[in-house]
């Protein structure tokens, strides 16, 4: 074969190779991240304002800020209608919500449980000073179980179960008091109806010398 030949025939199948790889289907490009949207972020926050509505709701809190708990009904009405139409003046209605809904439960824990733990304390201090964990046990640690309890609760924010927990702290505390105290009483009463024996015992004892003196003193005279 001529050497042209060759060259001819080697530069179509070079130009065939080209073609070929020009026409070759392209593999498919990774799928794209989707998009990253406020939409979750604004149910997140809508669920915020709604759990924190339905615990003053369930523990009739509304009462303690009525004003704010308006307030928050209303940014909570804002944000639903604002959902549809411009997403972040729908998430600040939401944030404001809770915010309103937090000052009702805060002013509700000032007013009512505050002053139910300040209560429990103040029985504790009185059952302490009967020295009530040794006189009166049983009582004394569950007041301290329910005031632990309590204090969970109130730190998590929780009205219902901080309250009942105080008040069954104070019903404890208040029950060792009586034990420890009716305990010491008796303890008292014990205690002085024995000195009041040996005060009766040495004075009988006394008699009975000063008898047995004056006796002596007769016979000597009658000697």
């Amino acid at each position: 074969m001529k050497k042209s030949t060759r060259y001819a025939l080697f530069a179509a199948a070079l130009a065939l190779a080209f073609t070929a790889c020009a026409s070759a289907p392209e593999p498919d490009p990774e799928p794209l991240p989707p998009i990253e949207t406020e939409t979750e972020t604004l149910e997140a926050q809508r669920e915020q304002a709604e759990m924190l509505r339905r615990q003053i709701v369930d523990a009739e809190l509304s009462q303690y800020a009525p004003d704010e708990f308006d307030q928050g009904d209303e940014q909570l009405a804002l944000g639903d209608e604002q959902r549809e139409l411009n997403a972040d003046e729908a998430l600040a209605r939401y944030r404001a919500a809770s915010e309103s809904y937090r000052r009702v439960i805060d002013r509700a824990f000032e007013e009512v449980v505050d002053v139910a733990r300040s209560d429990a304390e103040s029985a504790k201090s009185q059952a302490d000073e009967v020295r009530a964990r040794r006189g009166a046990p049983e009582p004394y640690e569950q007041g301290e179980e329910r005031y632990a309890t309590a204090e969970s609760a109130r730190d998590q924010r929780e009205f219902n179960p901080s309250l009942e927990g105080y008040r069954g702290a104070l019903e404890s505390f208040e029950e060792a008091y009586e034990v420890a105290a009716e305990r010491r009483d008796r303890a008292r009463e014990a205690m002085d109806s024995a000195d009041r024996a040996i005060t009766q015992t040495e004075d009988s004892t006394q008699e009975l010398e000063d008898e047995l003196e004056d006796e002596e003193d007769e016979l000597e005279e009658e000697e």
